[in-house]
């Protein structure tokens, strides 16, 4: 936690609430939107192409480098893929900890797809992430650079998962973490 950016006197209740509420919001508008048909879709799609957009959930894990707090809890992220084979962007959100001891991170990922089988794709991909920790009444603020390695499997072409490791480093104080989040993929 960084001790400059820390402030006193805010209700973890009102933080935690509304930050859940958020999450419950986007995550909400995520799914109908992953489920809803796009218009002009037709049924003669090719079944290799990539999906538009994708929404991928699942639990996560980060431990701070040199043997510090390690964090448990839900990751949910929206990718678009805006040039196919070349470009994703990945939006996501995640809350890790007990509610006493909870961080809200949200992260933007700029990922390079390698397909590897007809089952197996590597997504290479870094970007900037912000995040807002607590430790009972005090908070404090941090934002860097992540680097991501998302490894998706499919079994089905109704059935994909991931598996996802991260590296992260904090700008202003150089604390580094490692992460991994597992989970499905739902897209288009």
């Amino acid at each position: 936690m960084n001790p400059y950016l820390a402030t006193a006197g805010r209700s973890n209740t009102t933080i935690g609430s509304a930050a859940i509420g958020w999450a419950r919001s986007g995550a909400l508008a995520a799914m109908l939107l992953v489920a809803w048909p796009a218009s002009g879709e037709t049924s003669d799609q090719d079944p290799d192409d990539e999906p538009a957009y994708e929404l991928e959930v699942g639990p996560s894990t980060e431990r701070e480098a040199g043997g510090g707090a390690t964090r448990s809890g839900l990751a949910l992220s929206f990718e678009v893929t805006p040039v196919e084979h070349w470009l994703e962007i990945e939006f996501g959100v995640s809350a890790l900890g007990p509610v006493r001891d909870r961080e809200y991170a949200v992260g933007l990922a700029f990922k390079k797809p390698f397909t590897l089988s007809p089952t197996t794709e590597l997504v290479v991909g870094l970007g900037p992430y912000a995040a807002r920790a607590n430790a009972g009444s005090i908070y404090s603020n941090s934002h860097g650079m992540e680097a991501v390695v998302d490894v998706r499997f499919s079994t089905r072409h109704d059935f994909r998962w991931f598996v996802e490791p991260s590296w992260s480093r904090a700008a202003a104080t150089g604390d580094r973490a490692l992460g991994i989040t597992v989970g499905l993929v739902f897209g288009n």
